[in-house]
């Protein structure tokens, strides 16, 4: 994840979008700021957030895991059956795709196919400009992104063929990422930061990012426990943080307990517009895994 993340080199790079990678803390320097910026919003979760133990900076022991966590996509002239047969390769499984009525808030898509949590909008109303009624949206929520990659890996495909499958079909101005969340998992018993951690950095204003703007929420949960979320970044702006809690998450979704659940912080990274179409395109560019 750390290379493809932060550019493959922790010396002092500049990102695809001219954002400056600066090198991890140095473990013996106090207060140095944590750098969280949009580059491919690397954060240097491997070498700067993590925990002290006895004076002295230790690192958790499992690695990390990292995915994708919720994608849209738009295409411009294109039926969603395209979609469905061509990029999703579903030619001759039609069936799997359950038809209704569905719309996307500002589109103008009028009929939703959906597999699972696979969901693909279309027909949309034949006007003047659009006499065909062409355009299709992608979307896949977490569950959707975990259906797709079953579908994906059977097809001996990953994320970066299918991006690159869009621009094979619908070429590169055929469509446009509208959002692309980034989820980074740490299981540590001992985790490489907790969220109260990452609340004093951005209340000490130890990092640095486009945004200033950070926000704290906590809430309830069984056992007496509390479940803290800490966010950086605005709502609407095209990259958002998100460090929570995923373990007090899961024992209230899933009626469980914490320690069948076991510890649980998750990093999340929201990409929109731009900012998550130049993603897409970088997986390309380097040719590799997500994870590597």
């Amino acid at each position: 994840m750390a290379t493809l993340l932060a550019g493959g080199d922790w010396s002092e790079a500049t990102s695809p979008w001219g954002v400056q990678v600066t090198p991890p803390l140095n473990y013996k320097t106090k207060n140095k700021k944590v750098r969280i910026h949009a580059g491919l919003g690397a954060i240097f979760i491997r070498r700067v957030l993590v925990r002290k133990k006895r004076g002295k900076m230790s690192r958790s022991k499992k690695p990390l895991s990292v995915k994708i966590d919720y994608v849209t996509i738009v295409f411009e002239q294109v039926k969603a059956w395209d979609v469905i047969r061509d990029l999703l390769k579903f030619r001759g499984m039609e069936w799997l795709f359950h038809e209704a009525s569905g719309r996307i808030a500002h589109k103008g898509y009028t009929t939703l196919y959906s597999s699972g949590m696979i969901n693909v909008y279309g027909n949309c109303p034949k006007t003047l400009a659009n006499p065909n009624g062409s355009g299709a949206y992608l979307q896949l929520s977490g569950t959707g992104c975990r259906d797709l990659e079953i579908i994906l890996q059977a097809q001996k495909r990953g994320w970066e063929d299918l991006f690159e499958d869009c621009i094979r079909l619908f070429g590169k101005d055929g469509f446009h990422l509208t959002r692309l969340d980034v989820a980074i998992d740490d299981r540590n018993e001992i985790p490489y930061f907790t969220i109260p951690q990452i609340r004093r950095k951005c209340e000490r204003d130890e990092f640095v990012s486009r945004s200033k703007y950070f926000r704290f929420d906590e809430s309830r949960c069984r056992e007496g426990a509390t479940g803290k979320t800490e966010y950086i970044g605005d709502e609407k702006s095209n990259i958002r943080y998100r460090f929570y809690d995923k373990d007090k998450e899961q024992v209230e979704k899933r009626n469980r307990t914490l320690s069948e659940v076991g510890s649980w912080k998750r990093t999340e990274i929201q990409l929109r517009d731009q900012v998550s179409h130049a993603f897409a395109m970088e997986l390309i560019k380097r040719d590799a895994r997500l994870e590597e």
